[in-house]
């Protein structure tokens, strides 16, 4: 009898660590990345970052990327928004940019080797809502790598970074950016669909 509550004990003790691991993935209450607030300018601040999925559409990567204050346009600088992630053994980017004209388009793909260019991408879908400061990609799991439910996005990593943009004729480094090093957490992804 002894040996059934200690196993029953032990068992309930696993479930409760489990359970929450994959409960509090993909939204944004239960971020994967939960970045430092006031950090960095406002437009360039990240708050938090997550991975979800659609049932109704299994063939797309849904990466959200919220910062304190989201804007179209700005007033001279660029700014970028990134987030990569690791699967199978390759890094993965989903990236922004926003310029004095407004909103670039929605990119995702395969880094190369080094991490830092693309390989292969493609020009996705997204949403950029300015009420929530909320940039959305929905990404065809065909561009990055096809995870099957399962497949683990690993050491996702947000980073914003302000520059001056090509067409001022400028130095084209950073001027500043705000990188999840310093997030409270930074959580991998299970893919679900």
């Amino acid at each position: 009898m002894k040996i059934k509550i200690v196993g029953l004990f032990v068992c309930m003790l696993l479930i409760t660590t489990i359970l929450p691991i994959n409960a509090i993935a993909g939204d944004e209450n239960n971020p994967e990345i939960k970045d430092k607030r006031g950090d960095m300018f406002k437009h360039a601040d990240i708050i938090s970052v997550w991975f979800h999925e659609d049932s109704n559409n299994p063939d797309y990567l849904y990466v959200s990327f919220k910062v304190r204050d989201l804007i179209d346009r700005t007033q001279t600088l660029e700014i970028i928004y990134v987030i990569d992630w690791g699967f199978n053994g390759n890094v993965y980017s989903a990236s922004l940019h926003v310029f004095p004209y407004g909103v670039s388009e929605f990119i995702s793909g395969k880094n190369n080797i080094n991490g830092n260019e693309y390989e292969n991408y493609v020009i996705c879908n997204g949403i950029f809502d300015v009420d929530t400061n909320i940039m959305t990609w929905i990404i065809p799991k065909n561009a990055i790598g096809n995870p099957n439910p399962g497949g683990l996005l690993t050491e996702p990593f947000a980073s914003t970074h302000l520059r001056f943009p090509f067409s001022t004729n400028l130095p084209h480094w950073d001027l500043c950016k705000d990188l999840s090093w310093n997030a409270w957490y930074r959580n991998d992804y299970i893919i679900q669909y």
